[in-house]
């Protein structure tokens, strides 16, 4: 094994932590160190442009998965049960015609 995919293996097998940690206290250096570095800049505004981009689909999507797997019946009628009871025509008491 290299070198390399080793010091790669260490770096993945430390908790998250760690690494933001890592990489707070590297950002601060760099910011310190070379505040004239402008191409470091235009990373971190792509990476929370990056980031509001993705947001609106990522809570779309775990509010969705949430209300899908709420149970129904059992005194907790989530969204999709309801939605399912009127497809049924028994949602509120009224039937299809």
């Amino acid at each position: 094994m290299s070198k390399t995919s080793s010091l790669f293996q260490k770096w993945t097998d430390t908790s998250l932590v760690l690494r933001i940690l890592v990489g707070l206290v590297i950002g601060t250096i760099l910011g310190l160190v070379a505040p004239n570095w402008t191409w470091v800049g235009i990373l971190g505004s792509v990476f929370v442009s990056a980031l509001k981009a993705i947001a609106p689909v990522l809570v779309a999507i775990l509010v969705t998965a949430s209300m899908s797997v709420t149970p129904c019946g059992r005194g907790q009628d989530g969204f999709f049960c309801f939605l399912r009871a009127n497809d049924a025509g028994l949602g509120n008491g009224m039937a299809h015609s």
